[in-house]
């Protein structure tokens, strides 16, 4: 394992409960392309009390180069293998020590250089997730996503985990289930609403998130069929296939069309 950053050089940070220690985790593994973009996002936050950790999976195409142009902004980075996206976020946490967390992984980045001071600047958080809105990028274009309301029978994750930021104490007991390869997310914050814990939604933008080809938007199925699952819901077998076939149908006329024709089609309909 390679690492390296401030905690290497004995320089650590701490919080107080007026000016909390917030943690940013970055997971990337070959991000070199889009890893820098989600670095600046980070280390020029105005917020002063924002501790960075990069959790690199291995990377062999000039990732680990970026990650130490800014060592002296890191607070730790390592770079091993692993397995998987979620089983790197379960490290980041394991390596985190402020107050709350966010996951803003390479690639994504915050809405402004003032979000986190916007979140904490003014208000003591009684809660285990406070979560807010998402500026989602396409390949045509970009919106402004607002939470949806999450129930314990919500079929998706009603926030982007790029704009939301967890109290530490939740992951003793919450960890990211890594059998699931899309959801385990939804999977997470599914589990904290069945078991009744608080949520706290603040009227901000937290994140631009890279929707353009995602897992999500790339394994539709795949991504569906982990939902069902942690659900629990009836008959999965069969609203498994039908959704299938809907989307088989889709990407067939999506073949045919003109391109022109179905980005108009898709501008439409997300902007």
């Amino acid at each position: 394992m390679q690492n390296g950053g401030l905690r290497t050089k004995g320089i650590t940070k701490t919080g107080t409960p007026e000016h909390p220690l917030i943690t940013v985790v970055t997971v990337v593994y070959n991000g070199a392309a889009t890893l820098e973009q989600t670095i600046l996002s980070v280390v020029n936050q105005t917020y002063d009390n924002v501790e960075y950790i990069i959790v690199d999976g291995a990377s062999s195409d000039g990732t680990l180069d970026i990650v130490k142009k800014y060592e002296d902004k890191i607070d730790y980075w390592q770079s091993e293998p692993d397995g998987g996206i979620y089983d790197a976020m379960n490290k980041g946490i394991g390596l985190a020590t402020g107050v709350w967390i966010n996951f803003m992984n390479a690639g994504d980045k915050f809405y402004s250089d003032s979000v986190i001071l916007s979140v904490f600047e003014n208000i003591r958080y009684d809660c285990s997730v406070i979560f807010g809105q998402t500026n989602q990028v396409f390949d045509f274009g970009c919106r402004v996503v607002l939470p949806e309301q999450m129930t314990e029978k919500s079929k998706h994750l009603g926030f982007c985990h790029q704009s939301c930021f967890t109290n530490r104490d939740v992951f003793n007991d919450y960890k990211y289930d890594t059998k699931f390869m899309i959801c385990a997310d939804y999977d997470l914050y599914h589990k904290l609403l069945v078991n009744k814990k608080c949520f706290f939604y603040v009227n901000y933008i937290i994140s631009s998130y890279d929707n353009s080809g995602g897992l999500s938007s790339n394994y539709p199925c795949k991504k569906y069929k982990e939902e069902l699952e942690i659900l629990n819901s009836n008959y999965k077998k069969l609203k498994y296939s039908l959704f299938c076939i809907k989307i088989y149908i889709k990407r067939g006329i999506k073949f045919f069309l003109p391109q022109s024709i179905v980005v108009k089609y898709r501008q439409k309909r997300f902007l």
